[in-house]
C-alpha cells in the first residue's frame, strides 16, 4: 500500500476507512509512506480508521523525510508517526561505541 503524505492537514494524505461494523482491515505487504513537505518531529497521521485489524505490514519503507527522521506505525491504531532520535540518545550511543571499542584494545594489550 503506498501512501502520498504531503501535510499534516486532513486531505493532505490518504486515509482508508473501514468503520463498519463486523468489517476488519487485513495489513499485509508493505506500507509504503512517500512524504513530500517539511515536517516535524511528534507529526501524526492516522491513515487507517477501523474497528478490528488483523495481520501487519512485513516492512514499512519512509522516503522524503529529511535529517534523522523515521516513520513509526502502530497497527492498533493506524497512526505514523514521525520521530527525530534525541542528540543526548545519539550521543550517549557514540559515547558507549566508544567505551566499547577502548575495552577490547585494553583486553588486546593485556593478553599480549
Amino acid at each position: 500500500s503506498t501512501f502520498e503524505i504531503d501535510g499534516t492537514a486532513p486531505g493532505q494524505f490518504d486515509v482508508l476507512k473501514q468503520l463498519a461494523a463486523g468489517h476488519t482491515v487485513t495489513f499485509g505487504g508493505t506500507l509504503d509512506l512517500v512524504f513530500s513537505g517539511t515536517f516535524a518531529a511528534g507529526d501524526t497521521f492516522k491513515l487507517f480508521e477501523f474497528s478490528t485489524y488483523s495481520g501487519d505490514f512485513a516492512d514499512v519503507m519512509a522516503t522524503g523525510l529529511t535529517g534523522n527522521q523515521k516513520a513509526s506505525w502502530d497497527k492498533a491504531t493506524g497512526v505514523v508517526t514521525l520521530t527525530v532520535p534525541e542528540p543526548a540518545t545519539m550521543a550517549f550511543l557514540v559515547i558507549g561505541g566508544l567505551a566499547m571499542a577502548g575495552a577490547g584494545l585494553r583486553r588486546r594489550r593485556k593478553a599480549d
